[in-house]
């Protein structure tokens, strides 16, 4: 259950397209302090890997460079290869550049994803593409610290019993209300009245192996106003669990 409870909240940035690009030039002259303004700062992140040429690496390996960084395990039958696949296109497009890139590719699967393993895994892929590997604890500090960067909001639902398993901060700052309050509610409670019927069909789409992007819905706040959420999302090959990714479009 541990094991399950880290996969499906790394699996988000995976399968929701959402890959931690940015600068992370953190704490330096210019940076932007306002809130919301960029990600968890890697300074505040506490995590020790290994990557997949037996080098220690964490957060501080990142800082001074543009960084990519995707949670996913080399037993992915689809979304793990496929987008490493993508990621790969892009660094060959960077050329020589891609070398200024951090590319990380982190498992969420650290029992069968050993650093010889995930050797083998990225060498079918571009070459700046770094394998990072380690112990259960660290690797969940580092989905805690990513999982929880401010500027999308990030979901994990269980489409059979129609309620959301986990949300980042930022969805409980949009809407106004705890975890635990939009935790214990079915994810249809908060939607306007005149999106549920599309939502379903989405939601069916979904079920059906479909992946979801652009998709919008109107979410109650805690104000009592409603909040228009443009959604990226897939779900597991069980097709239970939803993987999800939202902005906050409201005009």
């Amino acid at each position: 259950m541990r094991r399950l409870t880290i996969l499906a909240a790394a699996v988000v940035g995976a399968v929701a397209f959402t890959l931690v690009l940015g600068w992370w030039q953190v704490d330096g002259p210019g940076a932007d302090t306002a809130r919301g303004a960029r990600p968890l700062a890697l300074s505040n992140m506490d995590f020790a890997l290994t990557d997949h040429e037996g080098n220690d690496v964490g957060p501080q390996s990142l800082l001074g460079q543009p960084s990519l960084v995707f949670f996913g395990f080399t037993y992915c039958p689809d979304v793990c290869p496929t987008t490493l696949a993508d990621i790969s296109g892009w660094l060959d497009e960077l050329g020589a550049d891609a070398g200024r890139l951090n590319t990380v590719f982190i498992t969420v699967d650290p029992e069968r994803d050993t650093v010889a393993a995930m050797a083998e895994y990225v060498g079918y892929f571009h070459e700046a593409i770094r394998g990072w590997a380690g112990p259960l604890l660290e690797i969940e500090r580092a989905v805690a610290g990513f999982f929880e960067q401010p500027l999308v909001m990030l979901f994990i639902a269980d489409l059979v019993e129609g309620r959301f398993l986990r949300v980042n901060s930022k969805v409980c700052e949009v809407l106004g209300y705890s975890e635990k309050e939009i935790l214990e509610t079915s994810f249809l409670d908060r939607v306007h009245p005149d999106d549920h019927l599309r939502t379903i069909k989405e939601m069916e789409r979904l079920v059906a192996g479909e992946r979801s992007s652009h998709f919008r819905n109107r979410h109650l706040n805690s104000d009592g106003e409603y909040r228009t959420f443009e959604w990226t999302s897939v779900v597991d090959e069980n097709r239970e669990i939803c993987y999800a990714m939202a902005i906050d479009v409201t005009e």
